[in-house]
């Protein structure tokens, strides 16, 4: 029988979609992740500001499980630059590489949502909150 309670329901959905809508570019990434510390190490060579979340300080594990709902990424890191989902580590670096990340973090880009229509709908059909 499926489990039906609210343990398998994102909890912490509003929270995340508040901070990816207010940061031009946010990484959810954990502290001793191999993978989340070379992308950092990308993003502090372009000499850009961005915003960490390193999930396993945060919480229980529901931002982790309410990231994985958001993006289908099981793994981190997971970076979002103007409110858009660009990935982890290997979307990162292929775009760092041909020099479209440098131009999606520039102060000139727009400010995109794709996030919040997610979260609109959820919350106005009562879903997961």
């Amino acid at each position: 029988m499926g489990c039906c309670s609210s343990c398998c329901r994102p909890r912490r959905l509003p929270y995340i979609c508040d901070l990816v809508n207010k940061n031009r570019v946010i990484l959810f990434s954990k502290t001793r992740c191999v993978d989340c510390l070379e992308v950092k190490r990308m993003l502090n060579e372009m000499g850009h500001n961005y915003t960490t979340v390193e999930i396993d300080l945060c919480d229980d594990g529901t931002v982790a499980k309410d990231l994985t709902y958001l993006t289908g990424y099981k793994t981190v890191p997971l970076l979002f630059i103007n409110g858009v989902f660009i990935g982890s580590k290997y979307e990162v670096a292929k775009l760092k590489f041909c020099g479209r990340l440098q131009e999606m973090i520039g102060q000139n880009a727009p400010r995109r949502h794709n996030i919040g229509p997610m979260f609109d709908y959820a919350k106005r059909y009562n879903r997961y909150f």
